[in-house]
C-alpha cells in the first residue's frame, strides 16, 4: 500500500495539518500576509490558522506580530485627536517617578 506524503496528517498542538498546509502557514506567515488570506488558501478557519501559529510558533521560528503602538507604547493620532482628555499631559504624568512633583 502507498501512501501519498500530501496526505499524512501531522498533529500539532491538537490540530491536524497536512505537510502542505503547514508549509503555506510559514510561508505565507514570514511573508507578512494576515490569518485571514492564509486560512483561505488552505481552506481552513482563521481561528485554526492563529491558533496554529501560537502553538508551533518556536517550532517553526514565526516571530511574533505586533501593532505598531504595542510596540512603542504610542497612542494613535486619531485617539489624541478625539479625545476631551490632556493626553499629552497625562503621559507626563505617566513617565514622572513616584512622588516627583510634574
Amino acid at each position: 500500500m502507498c501512501i501519498d506524503p500530501k496526505q499524512i496528517k501531522l498533529s500539532n498542538g491538537g490540530l491536524s495539518m497536512t505537510k502542505e498546509q503547514i508549509s503555506i502557514i510559514v510561508d505565507m506567515y514570514r511573508d507578512g500576509r494576515n490569518y485571514t488570506k492564509i486560512a483561505k488558501s488552505i481552506g481552513t478557519s482563521v481561528y485554526t490558522v492563529k491558533r496554529w501559529v501560537r502553538l508551533n510558533r518556536d517550532e517553526y521560528e514565526l516571530k511574533r506580530r505586533r501593532a505598531v503602538n504595542e510596540k512603542t507604547n504610542a497612542i494613535s493620532l486619531a485617539a489624541e485627536l478625539t479625545t476631551t482628555w490632556n493626553l499629552k499631559l497625562s503621559k507626563t504624568y505617566l513617565r514622572k517617578a513616584w512622588g516627583q512633583k510634574a
